[in-house]
């Protein structure tokens, strides 16, 4: 949990290192209050994922219960089961991953908020990366 309690605010990077190009998943929560509200959005980033060929998953009530991980509800709302979905995420990545991750490319792990929008789908995730530099496992951004 603490490599994804760090990625709350950005990206995680799940060791590996190796050749080929770097595995990018998309991740959010929504709860079905918020399925409403942002399907358009949720439909974008979908189709963001599956252009650049990305992993992309929803995670709602019907498929985490964080009634154990977030007791009380804020506004009815569990808003903080972002850490529990990044937690099945990273548990799911770790057991996939080869007995020799150096021969194998990292993955990358990007958490995006139901409510936010992607400006530019014709620029890749990847490029964050880049930025970042060879070696970050944890890139984080300003909420701009």
């Amino acid at each position: 949990l603490g490599a994804a309690l760090a990625m709350v605010c950005g990206v995680v990077a799940v060791d590996g290192g190796g050749a080929g190009a770097p595995r990018v998943h998309m991740v959010t929560y929504a709860t079905s209050q918020y399925l409403k509200h942002f399907r358009a959005s949720l439909r974008a980033k979908e189709a963001y994922a599956k252009h650049w060929g990305y992993e992309w998953e929803v995670f709602g009530e019907s498929t985490l219960d964080c009634s154990h991980f977030r007791p009380m509800l804020w506004r009815g709302d569990y808003r903080y089961c972002k850490l529990q979905a990044l937690q099945v995420v990273f548990e799911r990545l770790k057991e996939k991953r080869p007995k020799d991750p150096e021969g194998s490319p990292r993955d990358f792990i990007f958490w995006h908020d139901a409510d936010t929008h992607i400006m530019e789908p014709e620029r890749p995730l990847q490029r964050f990366l880049a930025a970042a530099g060879d070696g970050a496992s944890v890139i984080l951004t300003d909420n701009a």
